[in-house]
């Protein structure tokens, strides 16, 4: 059933939790209607009460392109369009450089940069046809200060703030925006699977709501004059 009613329609990929979830949360507050992107439908679900509206939810592999065309083609079919993407899907797990086996390179590359780039390749038509569009893309600190443990997770994120640039060189008009934001620490589940409070204090870490503000910052046009940057983010 059509849901197009003239309001704005945001994409948030990895939307089940953390990060993902609260900025769902700001973009229906602020009006858009929302599309939430993951593998967990049970956590979809609890985003989608947490929203307060009814949410249009996928279940869906971002690692695989045919996936993500679909995606967008399911919520061009419903909603009618697509105002604002936010990539935040991703994949971390730690092992040194001895250890990163092939299947751990591809599924970090896979999620963490294949995806965005088929979903932003799937949505340019649509963008440009329109000549606006709002792209985040959520990276990280580590694009450029790597943790050690951290190679597959480092190098994709490093592609995805290459991703940003590209767009910005790209686009044929002013209104297709893009912005690239690194985050430090964020409390997580991804982040406490891999660190314990003695090792990533709680107080070093954002919070997901601090960091969705921050992402509304940038879809209202706050920050445009650094498009194409890697914005850091961390607690000060």
């Amino acid at each position: 059933m059509s849901t197009k009613d003239g309001r704005p329609v945001a994409l948030v990929t990895g939307g089940g939790s953390g990060v993902g979830a609260s900025c769902a949360q700001h973009l229906a507050k602020a009006g858009h209607r929302i599309a939430l992107v993951g593998r967990t439908r049970a956590r979809l679900e609890e985003t989608d009460r947490l929203i307060g509206t009814d949410s249009q939810r996928i279940i869906a592999d971002l690692s695989r392109p045919e996936e993500c065309r679909s995606v967008v083609r399911e919520v061009l079919e419903v909603q009618g369009r697509v105002d604002v993407l936010v990539n935040n899907a991703g994949f971390a797990t730690q092992a040194g450089i001895s250890e990163t086996s092939e299947e751990l390179m591809r599924t970090a590359l896979d999620t963490n940069l294949l995806g965005p780039m088929c979903l932003i390749s799937e949505l340019w038509d649509h963008f440009t046809e329109r000549g606006t569009g709002c792209v985040v893309n959520i990276s990280s600190l580590a694009s450029s200060d790597p943790f050690p443990g951290f190679l597959a997770y480092a190098a994709s994120k490093s592609g995805l703030d290459s991703l940003g640039r590209s767009i910005i060189a790209e686009r044929p008009v002013p209104g297709i925006r893009a912005f690239t934001i690194n985050l430090a620490a964020v409390e997580t589940d991804m982040l406490r699977s891999m660190f314990d409070h003695a090792v990533v204090p709680p107080e070093a870490c954002l919070q997901p709501v601090e960091v969705a503000d921050f992402v509304m910052e940038c879809i209202r046009g706050m920050h445009d004059e650094r498009q194409g940057e890697s914005i850091v983010l961390m607690r000060s």
